[in-house]
């Protein structure tokens, strides 16, 4: 069988995880992706295993300063090095929650927060975090409702 097989040949196996000799009762490889593999022979049968190492999710775009007027929506958004990814939003360190004032989206790597209606109250630092990385920006309302 080809490559992608997951077949099984005179010198070990190969698949979609690369190739593996057995010559030893179990062996552990990393493939291009960073994840271990590893095959154990016993009695004839060969069981694998496989943990998959999960990058750290990063911005690739950090939140950029943006005109925030009185009574009006603000969108603050952000994009991550990957599509999946959890953030959390924050203003001056508290964790805000989704409601009618704050809308959460996620648009494939793009996070999204909008506040609607901006009142004088919403002044202050917002952040976006996640595990491993912030973005954060002062958010100052400006002219009269």
């Amino acid at each position: 069988e080809g490559r992608g097989g997951g077949g099984r040949g005179r010198r070990g196996l190969w698949g979609p995880w690369g190739s593996l000799s057995l010559l030893h009762s179990c062996r552990y490889f990393m493939n291009e992706l960073g994840n271990t593999i590893s095959a154990k022979r016993e009695r004839g049968l060969i069981t694998f295993h496989r943990w998959v190492m999960k990058l750290p999710v990063k911005f690739a775009k950090k939140l950029e300063p943006i005109k925030a007027e009185l009574g009006k929506a603000l969108s603050l958004s952000c994009e991550l090095s990957q599509p999946e990814g959890t953030v959390v939003w924050r203003k001056d360190g508290t964790i805000l929650k989704a409601s009618k004032h704050y809308l959460m989206q996620e648009i494939g790597a793009k996070r999204v927060l909008v506040i609607s209606s901006l009142r004088a109250e919403d002044k202050g630092e917002y952040s976006c975090e996640t595990r491993n990385d912030q973005c954060t920006i002062q958010v100052t309302p400006t002219g009269t409702f």
